[in-house]
């Protein structure tokens, strides 16, 4: 029997060579097809390019799961140590990102045909911290010198000033000041502020002032010619300032204290009232009530007139000696470029006061050689920005001077939201962002100007927080339980956001104690009464708390300071030793990475 062989007709050849073509043409279409992030979709029965997610994340190594599963095509780019995953058919679809001892990371993502969906500031938070504790008990506040090497902080145990200056890297205190006239105002927005060099320090205090003692009077030069042994550095100095036979009944006053750190790690002080003239404390002649008898030449009033107060004579004015009174102060700043200027507002009015260049040798406070220059009146408040001075008037203009001696300030803007009854305090970060914050009424109102277009508008109420990011495109505050962002400028990188435009970021149940942000400006650290939690601000997802297991012991803690050139996070919680007591402790935050660049 023979057997005939099909594969030798021309037929049969023909067939099985338009098959293998066709089979090569489909399954190299469909290879083309997903090396290009094609997929095909069975319910349309077409070809639908897909999608993919951009990864870069602290830890920089992470497992990535799409739906529970790994997907296959994850590419690491060495450049930006950044994973790109392609091939994700477009939708929903859970992301979950995991590290060995971290927490997950996981959001319900939308995924885009043909978009490469970017997460490119992704936290990790781990599942436990070392934590670094320091020898600073119950601070109540941290004030950062430049640079975060040094912090002053005060106590909140204590019915009187304590100041402390801690060296942050040694962990060790250098220099205590104690005095026990003055004290923190509780209630008071006005920081601890050091000069640019981190030589001196501004302390706003309450200050319990003798009622008897005349507000310009000198205390008695002290004996200096007696010698004394070098005090110790770490051990506190007091200074009450008290007048000898004083009497206990106290006026409290608001003053600043002028320190300066020495060689040797003393803190010598100076009050800026004694920095002031005698004209501060007088009032002009020609405003004090006559204490003279009337002239006897007077006429009386003529009959069913009401009697007039008798008028002093030319003679008489002269002798009416001027009246003591009390300046008012606050606002109290050291100039950007030079360490030895204060600027301070002092019965509404802006001066600069010159401080004296070593305060060690002023051992009883003298007038300084040179007269404090009063540059602009009527001053609600003003600030400083890197290309110069902004100062808000009664009349609510807001001017500008790039010469911080406003020599020729120029008004840029006015906010109608400002009058006599309301306090008021301005935050700029350049002549074209800068924001107004109504300390009465919480109103916050922000002037942004892009090339001619200038946005003017108020942004909430109740605000007791706003914060501008380091490049100033954005904006975070909180009204106490409500985050809020804010774009000053087009955000290109995603998540896209438009200037002008006010985003709810979370709602929190909890009252807000502090709020800052983290290094990349991305995300904010916000602390309540026992929680420290980390919020992104990424508008594409629902802002949810992912709290920071610092914390080890259920009691009152509060975040005090973010150092984002050491990237550390200092807070307070029950102390180790000594369990009545808080004390400073500080993590790494987010951790230190270690890579090709870095």
């Amino acid at each position: 029997m023979t057997h005939k062989n099909y594969t030798k007709t021309p037929t049969s050849r023909r067939i099985f060579f338009w098959t293998l073509t066709l089979s090569f043409f489909v399954i190299t279409t469909t290879i083309i097809f997903f090396s290009l992030g094609y997929r095909f979709n069975f319910v349309d029965d077409i070809f639908i390019q897909a999608g993919s997610i951009n990864v870069k994340s602290i830890p920089r190594a992470v497992t990535v799961y799409i739906d529970g599963k790994k997907p296959s095509g994850r590419h690491l780019n060495f450049i930006n140590d950044s994973y790109h995953i392609t091939g994700i058919h477009y939708g929903n679809h859970d992301v979950r990102f995991s590290a060995d001892g971290y927490k997950d990371w996981e959001k319900n993502v939308r995924i885009h045909s043909g978009i490469a969906t970017e997460f490119w500031n992704i936290i990790l938070v781990k599942n436990t911290y070392t934590r670094t504790p320091y020898i600073l008990l119950n601070p109540a506040e941290l004030f950062f010198a430049p640079g975060h090497h040094l912090v002053a902080s005060t106590k909140d145990d204590t019915p009187h000033l304590f100041l402390t200056i801690t060296d942050l890297e040694k962990n060790t205190t250098i220099a205590t000041l104690i005095n026990r006239r003055a004290k923190r105002n509780p209630t008071t927005k006005e920081n601890i502020e050091w000069s640019p060099s981190t030589r001196y320090l501004s302390i706003p205090v309450i200050i319990t002032q003798d009622e008897t003692t005349d507000a310009t009077k000198k205390s008695p030069k002290k004996d200096t010619t007696q010698k004394t042994s070098k005090p110790n550095p770490t051990t506190p100095r007091t200074d009450d300032t008290s007048p000898e036979g004083s009497s206990p009944t106290a006026i409290p006053r608001k003053d600043y204290l002028i320190v300066q750190r020495t060689e040797d790690n003393l803190l010598p002080f100076l009050s800026l009232r004694s920095l002031l003239p005698k004209r501060f404390f007088t009032l002009p002649a020609s405003t004090a009530q006559p204490t003279d008898t009337p002239s006897t030449d007077v006429q009386a009033p003529a009959k069913n007139q009401p009697a007039q107060k008798p008028q002093p004579t030319k003679q008489q004015k002269e002798q009416t000696p001027p009246q003591a009174t009390t300046p008012t102060i606050r606002a109290v700043r050291f100039a950007p470029k030079n360490q030895q200027q204060l600027y301070a507002i002092i019965n509404d009015d802006l001066y600069s006061i010159t401080i004296p260049k070593d305060i060690t040798q002023q051992s009883v406070p003298t007038t300084p050689q040179q007269e404090p220059t009063l540059l602009m009146s009527d001053v609600i408040a003003y600030d400083f920005a890197d290309d110069g001075i902004f100062v808000l008037t009664k009349n609510g203009v807001l001017f500008y001077d790039r010469d911080y001696a406003l020599t020729t300030p120029h008004a840029i803007t006015g906010f109608d939201t400002v009058t006599a009854d309301t306090d008021n305090r301005i935050i700029a970060y350049d002549k074209n962002r800068i924001l107004l914050i109504n300390d009465t009424t919480g109103a916050l109102t922000i002037y942004n100007k892009k090339d001619d277009n200038i946005f003017t508008k108020t942004l909430g109420t109740n605000i007791v927080y706003a914060r501008f990011s380091d490049d100033g495109k954005k904006i975070i505050f909180h009204d106490g339980h409500t985050v809020y962002l804010f774009m000053t400028r087009d955000w290109d990188t995603q998540p896209t956001r438009t200037k002008n435009t006010l985003y709810t970021i979370a709602t929190v149940p909890q009252e807000i104690t502090a709020t800052d942000w983290t290094g990349d400006y991305e995300h904010i650290l916000i602390t309540t009464d026992k929680t420290l939690s980390l919020l992104s601000i990424d508008t594409r997802f629902q802002g949810d708390l992912e709290p920071v297991p610092v914390l080890t012991r259920a009691v009152p803690s509060h975040l005090l300071g973010v150092a984002h050139g050491q990237k550390k996070i200092f807070f307070t919680d029950q102390a180790i030793e000594k369990t009545n007591d808080t004390q400073l402790f500080s993590i790494d935050f987010p951790q230190k990475q270690k890579g090709f660049f870095q």
